[in-house]
């Protein structure tokens, strides 16, 4: 009788730590973005559709900040400077093409560790 007694608690904890744990690891969460959005005029900015909802992004950008190289090079291609950008995680990896067009650049560190926090101005 004790065994059956010990043999069901076993079995009631597994089923209780099981069902604890489905439940820790499936809950949904829901990221609410409390960003006060900017008044732009319809005709100012064109609206991107993403999993959070939807974004309004300006026609003409006042400040760009590249976190890619592959990013980065159609921007310049673009004829568009960026205020700031990430460096390669290899210490003189970035490319020969982009020699001299990123000199006046602020770095924002590198890709692995990005410091988006820095005011890129200063």
């Amino acid at each position: 009788m004790k065994n059956w007694l010990n043999l069901y608690f076993k079995l009631f904890l597994l089923l209780a730590f099981s069902f604890f744990l489905v439940t820790a690891c499936h809950s949904q969460i829901t990221q609410k973005a409390d960003i006060p959005k900017t008044q732009l005029a319809i005709s100012n900015c064109r609206f991107v559709v993403h999993q959070l909802g939807k974004t309004c992004v300006p026609l003409q950008p006042q400040r760009i900040i590249v976190t890619d190289e592959i990013i980065l090079d159609a921007v310049l291609g673009l004829g568009l400077k960026p205020v700031a950008t990430a460096e390669p995680n290899i210490a003189g990896r970035r490319g020969r093409h982009l020699a001299g067009k990123v000199d006046s650049v602020a770095s924002l560190g590198t890709r692995s560790q990005i410091n988006i926090e820095q005011n890129p101005t200063s």
